[in-house]
């Protein structure tokens, strides 16, 4: 299953060993990026792959995409949660937030 932005504060359902991509838009050259606050160390999905790709606009300052993979490893529920922020710069700092509830059958 591939989600965005746009299923933010969505509920969804996966069965055992599915794989959940999410896509979201991030601009490191600035120092924001997307960390996850919740759900981390969890059972129910495993983390797979977090990564930045730049977009194909070369200019400075042009923002990319963070791609997460989770695989859903065990039965049950999870709440996720992800701000988008300058970590160093604390709470003050978060620009977005990115949040979903994971039902794995």
């Amino acid at each position: 299953m591939k989600i965005d932005k746009s299923d933010n504060l969505k509920a969804l359902k996966l069965k055992l060993g599915e794989e959940l991509k999410i896509e979201l838009d991030e601009n490191s050259t600035t120092g924001y990026r997307w960390y996850q606050k919740e759900g981390s160390h969890s059972e129910v999905l495993v983390l797979k792959q977090s990564s930045h790709t730049e977009s194909d606009n070369k200019a400075m300052g042009a923002g990319g995409k963070r791609l997460i993979k989770l695989i859903a490893n065990s039965t049950g529920e999870q709440k996720l949660k992800w701000v988008y922020w300058q970590e160093w710069n604390g709470e003050d700092s978060i620009d977005d937030t990115f949040e979903i509830v994971i039902e794995v059958e």
